[in-house]
């Protein structure tokens, strides 16, 4: 399951979020949490936004820091507030997913590069939506100070919070789970190309990739996340049959830039 939650260091509720992710992991231990900040200059907007969290964050959500749940439909709505994400967890984790999601790559440190592969495997036969792959780096724990990035505070006064006392704004808040890059850059809602038209199941679509990564971020600290979803025109036509993640620091790593690379090679009738 895919959380997806807007945050912004420029609104006080947000705060709430670092102490709020640790226990929706422990209750949730499958759960991928994917952070979404608006850019500079947009509502709310800080200086970890991008372009495609942006237009995720006017696509879906109303308000901070609100959350969707693979993009389902939780009774005509997508987005979710902080208060419904622990009853409706359980309820998305039971439903059985119509695609399978695997990551492969190498880690080159030096070069700061990943090779990836990713092989989406559709386990559904009725399954016919147009369907699109997407890819994120996500960085956690982004400490850094100045406009933008110390995180306004409304529970400075709240007796009863983690963050009470902690300023207003926190100075060298970890700010955690961010998207840094989504994948393709052209289109914030999938690679539809991965896919034919008319897709089989139990086949792996595979897609191969060569991703600069930025020498500022924290490879220690970075993952991928790959998911499948529905291509439609509404908000409601999104939803994300399955995603998968992987730490950098679990990939194979190839740190004397010595060793040759040579994509994986699984049973598929569709690679780009």
């Amino acid at each position: 399951m895919l959380l997806e939650v807007v945050s912004s260091a420029n609104e006080g509720w947000s705060s709430d979020l670092n102490w709020r992710y640790p226990i929706l992991k422990q209750n949730h231990p499958n759960l991928i949490i994917a952070c979404y900040h608006p850019l500079m200059g947009a509502s709310f907007g800080d200086s970890l936004g991008i372009v495609e969290t942006t237009t995720y964050v006017n696509e879906f959500f109303p308000g901070y820091p609100y959350g969707s749940i693979d993009r389902s439909d939780f009774s005509g709505t997508i987005d979710r507030n902080r208060g419904q994400w622990d009853t409706d967890l359980p309820i998305r984790s039971n439903m059985p997913s119509p695609v399978s999601v695997q990551i492969y790559g190498r880690l080159d440190r030096k070069d700061h590069e990943l090779l990836l592969d990713v092989f989406s495997t559709i386990l559904d036969p009725n399954l016919n939506q147009k369907l699109g792959l997407s890819i994120y780096i996500i960085e956690d724990s982004i400490v850094k100070s100045g406009p933008g990035f110390d995180q306004l505070n409304n529970y400075n006064s709240n007796t009863t919070h983690a963050n009470y006392q902690a300023g207003n704004p926190i100075v060298n808040y970890p700010q955690r789970r961010v998207v840094r890059e989504v994948i393709p850059n052209n289109d914030a809602w999938g690679d539809t190309a991965v896919f034919p038209i008319n897709y089989t199941s139990h086949v792996a679509y595979q897609k191969n990739l060569i991703l600069p990564l930025n020498p500022d971020w924290n490879i220690d600290q970075l993952s991928i996340v790959a998911f499948v979803s529905e291509y439609g025109p509404s908000k409601f036509d999104k939803e994300i049959f399955n995603a998968a993640e992987v730490k950098l620091n679990n990939i194979i790593s190839n740190t004397e830039n010595t060793v040759s690379y040579t994509h994986l090679t699984l049973p598929t009738i569709y690679s780009v």
